[in-house]
């Protein structure tokens, strides 16, 4: 593979979401930075797909830490021109901890915003110029169906996905006439492709009612829409939220409760 193949940074790119979109980007023939707190997973994950053929690099990567997002954006570009950045990482440690307004500690909140929106924010602010200097670029933040609606409990998740939705309003507003795209996917319940991660059947059952289709998303299917935004085959979707839920958000779930379905 050509060493000036585009370059796409994939953030938390070692598990899950990130895994699968790093796979699909380097089947599309982009050399995937793959980075990642996790800097032994994005090492082996970035040895599979050399194996394959595809060009891969692999950074450990703390998105909390602004010097480890500012080398991570410096190992893509002496790879090659940054055209894609994927923000998908979050640190899943902090779910059980984050309920509601009156009971989350704030040491939470922090955390959650410090990954999340101001690691984004980081890996943005650097990548955006060498984007504006290649004449294109694309970014897909990762945030979820809680940034859309109210819950008892992961208030603090919620609120920073929101932010990151706001975030991509703003970078598509300012950069779009310099060749710079943003969009937002929000996805609904998704199961992770990793065999040793995957949902019990129980958890699958929970969710099944209120889906428009017989099966909740998979990592790969999420993949596909975060190539898409990432690919001149979008060109015109830019500042935009792409809710993928299997049409969780699209009905009343009253609705299919009253029609006699059972929810748990």
């Amino acid at each position: 593979m050509s060493a000036q193949a585009q370059i796409a940074i994939v953030t938390g790119g070692a598990s899950g979401i990130g895994a699968a979109t790093s796979k699909w980007l380097a089947a599309e023939g982009y050399h995937v930075v793959i980075a990642d707190i996790n800097g032994e997973g994005a090492t082996a994950l970035a040895a599979q797909l050399q194996g394959q053929g595809a060009a891969a690099t692999a950074t450990a990567t703390d998105m909390s830490d602004e010097r480890s997002v500012i080398e991570m954006v410096a190992t893509a570009a002496r790879a090659g021109p940054i055209a894609v950045l994927v923000n998908n990482a979050a640190d899943l440690s902090q779910i059980p901890l984050d309920g509601n307004v009156t009971d989350t500690e704030l040491a939470v909140w922090d955390r959650v915003y410090t990954v999340s929106v101001r690691g984004a924010v980081i890996a943005c602010r650097e990548a955006i110029p060498h984007m504006i200097a290649g004449g294109t670029g694309s970014i897909v933040n990762i945030s979820s169906i809680q940034s859309l609606l109210g819950d008892h409990e992961r208030a603090a998740y919620s609120a920073m996905k929101s932010a990151v939705n706001s975030l991509t309003r703003s970078i598509a507003t300012r950069y779009g006439k310099e060749g710079v795209r943003c969009n937002t996917i929000c996805p609904g319940p998704v199961q992770p492709d990793e065999a040793d991660r995957a949902w019990p059947e129980m958890m699958k059952a929970v969710y099944d009612p209120h889906l428009l289709r017989n099966a909740v998303g998979s990592a790969l299917e999420l993949a596909e829409i975060v190539g898409f935004l990432a690919s001149p085959r979008s060109a015109l979707i830019t500042g935009q939220m792409i809710t993928a839920d299997a049409g969780f958000t699209a009905h009343m779930h009253l609705f299919l409760k009253l029609r006699g379905q059972s929810i748990p």
